[in-house]
């Protein structure tokens, strides 16, 4: 080999060994645990007040249990996060190597930053200096001064500089309030001297009491809230400040006032101005002499209408606890409904209206669900007077029975004269007047007829004892006859002998009477009976059945169900019991005059029966 290239590989060998040497862990005896941490033993938590120097200036720090804050270069809120991640990357930090002496390149005479760390603990009270960038450029200088468990100079990674080499506006905190939604009791906007919303918490719920009271939209005011309390500087615009006017919060656009829940005593004011040049609106908070910068459009959410922020519910509670519905015009009930107290799921038609019995259950939530659902389209203005919405006294008023302590009253009024199919309307404990569509308080308005439960017939057929049939020109009786457990059937044309009946004929006739149901019912006014033809019938029915009660005791009941030959294929009918005139699916005339043919006029039905044979 030649004497030149032993040379050579000799020096690269004293190379590959003293970068060996500088890069490897520490395991000097001076660091006999063989612990590699930057400053062992060192708690973030215990540090209360930190100073920092850095190339952009000089900064300090104080822990309060608030959060974090700047006492210098200014006073204010710091940006916890940023002086968070400096606490915790101290405690990461690890040593690549201890140095024994400083030599002038690592730069720690004339440090790049320095940190003094404050804490309740003594490993964590010291100071960090920060020198020079390493040759290799991935670490950095530094000296560990007045650590009990650490004293001397390092060699660290440099992402530790990278991470305190911020600028004041860095280290300031951007969020503006200090208030958590949930802290909030009230609320103020004003604006060009006079109050547009002002609302104030009770409980869960909110009351807006300026320009006027009602409730308030609870989803609405948590929106505004947190577009609030959530709102972040985008650019702090000057500091110092004592002439605000070019700023135009000499005579700000908007003022919003947060104050604390009750015994709070907490109160923030926000003035916001005009819009620079950025596009982003200049505003203050009360005692600062700063300008901050924050999005424009968190000024459109302040010249809301405050409609907007008020609650449309008519009422607001629920429908789930009503037990009983009345309404009344010209103080006469119209419609009364109660619900089962046996079975709450069932509702009864009460004060003799519409026949009384059981009530349509899908056509009484619709009634009671009003209690829920019924939301105004418009907030009628305060100047608008009661007498001249039709409240003052009201045409209508609607009570919904919550309890016996507790019922709600809905009153309604007149027609909008502005809005077509619109009805004024108020809860009757609450200062403001709604306008809501006619369709949603039409339940309220029907007559209380139609809300009887459709099945107007209810028995067992075979409990009937007694079954008359008049037909034009023809009436027919049936009887139940013989012992009880041997019961058979006997008809008769009027005034004729009665012979023997078909128990499976009567029976198939029956059926359908037994479980009548309305299609709709039409009037409980009785005199229009000749409108519908109820006058001259094509059918009267008259049934007599037993009642067995719940001590199997027995009684009879009768009834007469009346059909017009009107109607198409829908026959008007009109049931005596109950007074209601209604409409039917099935031609019940016919049915009575095939009855009457099969089992009392046999030679008609003979007669038909070779006639069909011949047709054939």
């Amino acid at each position: 080999m030649r004497p030149l290239t032993t040379l050579v590989l000799f020096f690269v060998l004293i190379a590959v060994v003293g970068a060996i040497f500088i890069l490897k862990p520490d395991r000097t005896p001076s660091n006999p645990d063989g612990i590699s941490l930057l400053v062992p033993g060192y708690e973030p938590k215990q540090v209360g007040k930190l100073s920092l120097t850095n190339p952009h200036g000089s900064f300090q720090f104080e822990r309060h249990p608030a959060g974090w804050v700047m006492t210098a270069p200014r006073m204010g809120l710091a940006d916890a996060g940023a002086v968070e991640s400096i606490l915790s990357k101290i405690e990461f930090t690890e040593r690549v190597r201890e140095l024994q002496a400083a030599l002038p390149e690592y730069g720690l005479d004339t440090p790049r930053a320095t940190l003094d760390f404050v804490g309740g603990t003594a490993e964590s009270t010291f100071r960090l200096v920060i020198g020079n960038e390493g040759t290799l450029g991935s670490n950095t200088w530094v000296t560990v001064e007045g650590s009990v468990r650490s004293n001397g100079i390092y060699v660290i990674p440099k992402e530790i500089f990278e991470t305190i080499d911020k600028d004041l506006t860095a280290f300031r905190d951007r969020q503006i309030l200090s208030f958590q939604n949930w802290e909030v009791g009230q609320i103020q906007i004003d604006k060009e001297n006079t109050t547009n919303l002002k609302a104030t918490r009770q409980g869960s719920a909110w009351l807006v009491t300026e320009p006027s009271v009602a409730r308030g939209d609870v989803n609405r005011i948590r929106e505004l809230l947190n577009a609030l309390v959530g709102l972040r500087t985008e650019e702090f615009v000057a500091d110092g400040v004592t002439d605000f006017s070019p700023y135009g919060l000499e005579t700000p656009q908007a003022t919003v006032t947060l104050l604390a829940k009750a015994g709070g005593g907490k109160k923030e004011v926000l003035y916001f101005g005009s819009v620079n040049d950025q596009g982003l609106v200049q505003i203050r908070r009360e005692g600062s002499d700063s300008v901050l910068g924050v999005p424009e459009a968190v000024l459109s959410r302040l010249t809301l209408d405050t409609d907007d922020v008020k609650d449309r519910h008519v009422f607001s509670g629920g429908s789930a606890d009503v037990r009983e519905i009345t309404v009344r015009k010209n103080e006469k009930a119209s419609l009364h409904l109660v619900r089962d107290e046996k079975n709450t799921t069932s509702w009864n038609l009460g004060e003799k209206i519409g026949g009384g019995g059981a009530a349509d259950v899908a056509e009484t939530k619709k009634a009671f669900s009003i209690v829920s659902d019924l939301q105004g389209i418009r907030f009628v203005p305060a100047s608008k007077s009661l007498s001249e919405s039709g409240l003052e006294p009201p045409r209508i008023r609607a009570s919904f029975g919550i309890s016996s302590k507790n019922t709600l009253e809905l009153l309604i009024g007149n027609s909008s004269p502005e809005n077509e199919g619109t009805t004024y309307v108020k809860n009757s404990t609450e200062p403001q007047v709604y306008e809501v569509r006619n369709e949603d308080i039409a339940p309220l308005l029907r007559p209380g007829f139609e809300y009887r439960a459709k099945r107007v017939m209810d028995f067992q057929t075979a409990n009937t004892v007694y079954l008359r049939l008049e037909t034009p020109g023809r009436v027919a009786i049936f009887e139940e006859i013989g012992p009880q457990t041997n019961r058979t059937w006997s008809g008769s044309l009027e005034g004729e002998e009665a012979v023997p009946v078909n128990r499976t004929e009567m029976n198939l006739f029956l059926a359908p009477i037994a479980t009548l149901h309305a299609l709709a019912f039409i009037s409980d006014d009785l005199s229009k009976r000749e409108k519908y033809g109820l006058t001259d019938p094509g059918l009267t029915l008259t049934l007599r059945y037993r009642d067995i009660s719940e001590n199997d005791e027995e009684s009879q009941s009768e009834t007469t169900l009346i059909f017009s030959p009107r109607g198409g294929e829908e026959h008007y009918a009109l049931l005596e019991s109950i007074g209601l005139i209604f409409t039917v699916e099935k031609d019940f005339a016919r049915d009575a005059n095939q009855l009457i043919r099969r089992t009392l006029v046999r030679e008609e039905a003979e007669k038909e029966q070779e006639e069909e044979d011949e047709d054939e």
